[in-house]
């Protein structure tokens, strides 16, 4: 020990290293060291290395009484106003003490916060010197910073503190208050604010108007979502300033901060203001007082236009030159930047703005392109860039199409503008952001250019060459090139492909890999553009210079892959467009089929080859017919989705070309061998599973008889299991049934028609799942409808004839209903008079039989809806109860398939028959009623709107909830005049939120229904409720929390079991707030959101993973409110992060272990928001996951995810 301090007195490094060990020392050792105090630690010869060696850790280590002693001697030094030698000493070691605490230490509260504050205090009031003052402030603001919220006692006097030195201290005081605002209570927040404005509107100076509007858009930033409702006061007194004939340019300039900081961070207060800020943004963008003119933006255009030929633009850039350094000695472009920023801010924050002022403030904008300071011309191509991106944001398609077409009439200019920038010699670092400009452009407006092609090409040629463009340059030179090559005509670039193939092939070669890659990829593009369909234009030289250049990046040993599987692409393009021109065409083909085996290439290969396969050239392929398809049928076997997912389509096309090949049969039993078992393997991804099926149809088309042997064998029987797992569904179904059809057609020796029904009724035998019978049928009516005549009547003869077997099989008849109903909504059945037989049916005794005949009827009514729907209507009028509600699933099933114009002449009775059902006690039936009306709607909007809205009153609660249910369907297939006559409507399905029943089933009944269609508006359609999604959003709210009357235990045996009746209407109320979150987030009020959800993080399970996402979402987008909440989330989502993960069934073990992760994502993103360190019990929850092993492990976890 007496080694280690005497090494203290020697040299640095042995100093250096004497702390660094004393780090590990032990506390009894540490405090032997005390003994020695001018050695330890108030000896300033070596306080500096000390540091480096960080006190923080250190003081970590020892008692609290040292501590103390160290804190307050440091403090003492750093008020000193005679020692200025050691002042910014003791301030490093402050902060280092302060940052390296432990969240839970008592020497946070008992000293750095009880002690050290109040001292720091005292000297910032006290004590007449300004370093003094600054430097208190300065360690007040990192005290904040971390433990704001445990300083409440100070929090008052720390307010009126800062706001009465912050036009002396100006930054350091305003750092202080933007930490301080975020952890105060709302009534001292309200009281300072008040204060706040006071001072700003009473003081007159223009220095200290700066201070104030500096500081208040520091606090926008640091709490937009409390300063919003004090905008109205504020802006008009910052606008004042701004638009006022103060010559302080500082003072400008911070006005436009404050502008860009409210924008982003209080985008609903904001809205008003909006348009006077855009104004005095675009009215000082172009302010030059050196001029004395405010429209300086005028002559700069006159004066780039009059700039008609390179020698006068290399003249007046020589002049800008000249005049730069004393333009950037003139502050105004300080003013100029800071209004070209701020304009970013707004636009990008409210797209919504763009359909007023995108002309107006583009037209200004590209006028300063010759902005003589580079910074500033620098910000005017990020801020057009910025504009044209908030486009894209734009929600209203309306509004979408008005800034499309005020920019479509800018083109010129912004391409006139750009252009005198990449022509500059000289200016090197706005060009890069010129050609983002430019791709953006492109990108927004694809196609548009026109005859301003022309005029870009060159230039853009130009940059690409230039000898000192950069690596971001070249790479977005040539994105634009290939973008605009994709976006246009091959006309308007064939006259300037002379002058940029040169360029193309040099940086094909380029030794950066993504300026390579990016080159290849504009060389695919280069090749359909040479050579478009009917073209004349003589592509012949370009060929062999550009396959020579893409080749030797496919053979270059050391290329990248990515740049190797452009090469491929683009050679295999080249053989497909060009390739009659290819001298090396059989090498080219060879190389490619060459490079399926390998693994670094073959994605490239297996991308390309239905391209080369497509080709009009009819390249011969055959000669490695084998070789390719072995190699395409071995890749199904790989774990590789996309590889797998290409080499299905190209299998498709191989077959489609080569399916009458020689070489083709012997292949046969190996590819459908290797389909099966991909079906088998991936069942469960039907989109794959679609594929297969399709290239096994394409062999079965091609091939024929002498594929189905292969087929029945090998794929039939995995076919016949997927309809057994009830899993087949949409385009796999629909690809599988055309299979089937393609079979019959074929009527191979062994598998007819009649083989393949027995096989598709014998997966009916002892089956009760409704879904596989269902799935059976459909895929019998397919068959049926390819099979002869002859022999499809004979099959629906055996149908009937098991179905009118009143005394046989149940089940067998349930089967036949279904097959029957499915070949009706094929095939004409009305000469059998099934609906006679289907009436007869309604009176059986099994329920199942009775849901068949109905399925039946609606299904055989599509084959002759003339005659078949008066039929049904007519029973519907005349029959019983019972029987009406069988009559309207038959009514559903026609309505829900059968065309708009079949139903139309019936619309009126459809309708006072549906609304007669309204109040059946039935829910299913009233369910029916629902979709039945919402088909209605898609029919015709206009005549049925009004009577659905008008039962939104009605005192029946089953009329009220029918009706509104009907909105979610008539939104189903996604019609305008749906819309349109919809929008002025959906207030009142927010308004069945409001219905009370003495009847508590009633009122559920109508509650639900009215959030099923909100779920719908808000998924489907969010611009209809857009306007009035804030006036409804407490209803919503309101249905999230769990209602007492609906809850009930039940006793099971022994168990007790808790059912809540309202609990799918409460899911369905987190859902649209889900949606509300996406799709409309600028009309909520984030922490009365995230107040409502947070009770949701220990609801049921799915309800919590729902709130884990919304709250992920908010951390995202709007971290700053979501950390004001903390408190209030954290106590829920600590009882989630102990749930066990062992449970009684391995089901529950699972979903616990989910949701813990699910726990644990979420608090990692809470620590990692801005200024989270300040949230003491976030960071003292994270130090608790960090010390549990078990739990530590998947905090960590969540952390790498």
């Amino acid at each position: 020990m007496e080694r280690f301090t005497r090494m203290l007195q020697r040299p640095f490094l042995q100093q250096k290293m004497a702390f660094s060990v004393l780090l590990y020392f032990k506390p009894a050792a540490q405090t032997r060291l005390n003994a020695d105090e001018g050695v330890f630690l108030w000896d300033w010869n070596v306080m500096s290395t000390r540091i480096s060696c960080s006190i923080g850790p250190l003081l970590r280590k020892v008692e609290q009484g040292l501590v103390e002693k160290a804190v307050l001697s440091l403090s003492d030094d750093l008020i000193d106003p005679k020692n200025e030698e050691n002042r910014d000493t003791a301030s490093i070691a402050l902060k280092s003490i302060i940052a390296d605490m432990n969240p839970g230490s008592p020497v946070i509260k008992d000293v750095l916060i009880a002690k050290q504050t109040p001292k720091l205090l005292a000297a910032v009031k006290t004590i007449d010197n300004q370093n003094v003052k600054m430097a208190a402030l300065e360690i007040l603001s990192e005290l904040l910073r971390r433990y704001g919220r445990l300083m409440n006692a100070q929090h008052k006097e720390l307010l009126e503190t800062c706001l009465k030195y912050l036009t002396t201290t100006q930054k350091r005081a305003i750092n202080c208050l933007a930490f301080l605002v975020s952890v105060v209570p709302e009534n001292t927040f309200l009281a300072f604010m008040k204060e706040f404005i006071k001072h700003f509107s009473e003081d007159s100076k223009d220095d200290h108007a700066k201070t104030y509007i500096m500081c208040f858009g520091v606090l926008s930033q640091s709490v937009g979502h409390r300063v919003g409702r004090f905008l109205e006061t504020i802006m008009p007194l910052i606008e004042k300033h701004c638009g006022g004939k103060t010559k302080d340019c500082d003072l400008r300039d911070s006005c436009f901060t404050a502008f860009t900081a409210v924008a982003v961070n209080c985008p609903k207060e904001v809205t008003p203001f909006l348009g006077s800020m855009l104004e005095l943004c675009m009215t000082y963008a172009k302010w030059d007082p050196l001029f004395d003119e405010m429209d300086g933006d005028v002559n700069m255009e006159e004066e780039g236009e009059d700039a008609g030929d390179e020698a006068e633009a290399e003249e007046e850039e020589e002049e800008e030159e000249e005049e730069d350094d004393a333009a950037i000695d003139d502050m105004a472009y300080k003013v100029r930047k800071g209004a070209i920023r701020a304009m970013a801010a707004i636009f990008t924050a409210h797209p919504e703005m763009l359909v007023k002022y995108a002309e107006s403030a583009l037209k200004g904008l590209i006028a300063r392109v010759s902005e003589p300071v580079e910074d500033v011309r620098l910000d005017v191509l990020s801020t057009c860039t910025a504009m044209l991106k908030a486009k894209s944001a734009l929600v209203v398609p309306a509004d979408a199409e008005k800034v499309t077409a005020q920019l479509k009439g800018l083109i010129s200019q912004i391409v006139s503008g750009i252009t005198r920038i990449l022509k500059r010699k000289k200016s090197v670092k706005p060009k890069p952001l010129a050609v983002a400009l430019l791709t953006e452009l492109i990108t927004a407006l694809p196609g548009s250019f026109g005859d301003n092609v022309g005029t870009v090409l060159p230039a853009v040629t130009d940059a690409l060459s230039d000898a000192k463009a950069s690596f971001t340059l070249k790479i977005g030179a040539l994105t634009f090139l290939r973008l605009l090559f994709t976006s246009h005509t091959p006309e308007k670039i064939q006259a300037h492909v002379a002058a940029i193939f040169p360029h193309m092939i040099k940086t094909i070669a380029d030794p950066f890999n993504r300026i390579s890659a990016e080159a290849l990829q504009l060389a695919v593009a280069f090749v359909y553009v040479i050579r478009p369909a009917n073209s004349t234009f003589d592509f012949k030289p370009y060929v062999e210079q550009l396959y020579a250049a893409a080749l030797k990046q496919a053979q270059a040993p050391s290329a990248d892959q990515e740049v190797k599987e452009y090469a491929i692409e683009c050679l295999g393009v080249m053989l497909a467009v060009v390739g009659d021109a290819l001298k090396q065409q059989a090498d080219c083909i060879k190389l490619i089929v060459n490079h399926l085996s390998r693994e670094h290439a073959r994605a490239a290969v297996v991308k390309v080859l239905p391209i080369i396969l497509r080709s009009n050239l009819k390249l011969d392929l055959s000669p490695f017919l084998n070789e390719i398809l072995q190699e395409l049928s071995s890749f199904l076997k790989k774990n590789d989705r996309p590889l797998q997912e290409a080499s299905l389509v190209a299998l498709n096309e191989v077959v489609i070309v080569y399916g009458n090949a020689k070489a083709m049969p012997p292949m046969v039993p190996v590819v459908v061998g290797e389909l099966a078992s991909f079906v088998t393997s991936r069942s469960t991804d039907l989109y794959l599973v679609h594929l297969a099926f399709t290239v096994c149809y394409t062999i079965v088309q091609q091939q024929g008889a002498t594929a189905v042997s292969a087929a029945q064998e090998k794929l039939l029987p995995q076919t016949y299991k997927l309809i057994h797992t009830a899993v087949v569904q949409g385009v796999a179904l629909e690809s599988l049934m055309r299979l089937y059809g393609e079979l019959v057609v074929v009527n191979a020796k062994g598998l007819g028609y009649s083989q393949l029904l027995e096989q598709l009724l014998a997966i009916t035998k002892g089956c009760t799942n409704k879904q596989v019978l269902h799935l059976v049928g459909e895929c019998v009516g397919v068959v049926c409808t390819k099979c002869p005549p002859k022999a499809a009547a004979s099959v629906v003869d055996q149908f009937v004839k098991e179905a009118k077997s009143a005394g046989g099989d149940a089940a067998r008849q349930q089967t036949a209903l279904i097959c029957l109903g499915n070949i009706g909504s094929h095939a004409d059945l009305s000469s059998y008079e099934l609906h006679l037989m289907l009436f007869s049916l309604f009176e059986s005794g099994s329920p199942d039989v009775k849901q068949a005949a109905a399925f039946a009827l609606g299904n055989v009514a599509l084959g002759n809806m003339n005659k078949n729907l008066p039929l049904i209507l007519g029973q519907m009028q005349s029959a019983g109860k019972q029987i009406q509600r069988l009559l309207l699933v038959s009514l559903r099933e026609c309505m829900t398939q059968a065309k708009g114009d079949t139903i139309a002449p019936h619309v009126d009775t459809i309708m006072k028959l549906l609304v007669s059902h309204c109040d059946s006690e039935d829910i299913p039936t009233r369910d029916n009623v629902s979709e039945c009306v919402g088909k209605l709607i898609q029919i015709s909007p206009e005549v049925i709107v009004p009577r659905v809205v008008e039962a939104f009153s009605s005192r029946s609660s089953s009329k009220r909830g029918t009706m509104v249910a009907a909105v979610k369907y008539a939104l189903a297939d996604n019609l305008p005049a749906v819309d349109v006559a919809l929008a002025p409507h959906v207030a009142g399905v927010f308004e069945q939120l409001k219905f009370a029943s003495e009847d508590k089933a009633k009122t559920l009944f109508v509650r639900e229904r009215a959030l099923l269609a909100l779920k719908s508006l808000a998924a489907q359609k969010p611009l209809l409720i857009r306007d009035v999604v804030t006036q409804y959003l407490p209803l919503v709210f309101a249905e999230t929390i769990p209602k007492q009357e609906y809850i009930t235990i039940v006793e099971l045996g022994l168990i007790k079991v808790t059912v809540d009746d309202a609990l799918n209407a409460r899911k369905d109320a987190f859902e649209i707030l889900s949606f509300f979150l996406k799709n409309l987030f600028d009309r909520i009020d984030v922490p009365t959101f995230v107040r409502h959800i947070a009770p949701g993080i220990v609801d049921v399970y799915d309800i919590r993973l729902a709130v884990h996402a919304m709250l992920l979402h908010i951390a995202n987008v709007a971290p700053a409110p979501l950390l004001e909440a903390s408190d209030l989330l954290i106590p829920n989502l600590l009882l989630c992060g102990k749930l066990e993960a062992a449970g009684k069934r391995p089901e529950e073990a699972d979903r616990n272990e989910e949701m813990q992760q699910s726990t644990f994502n979420v608090i990692y993103v809470l620590s990692k928001c801005p200024n989270a360190e300040s949230f003491p019990k976030l960071q003292e929850l994270i130090e608790l996951l960090s010390k549990d092993k078990d739990v530590g492990e998947k905090f960590k976890k969540a952390s790498k995810e």
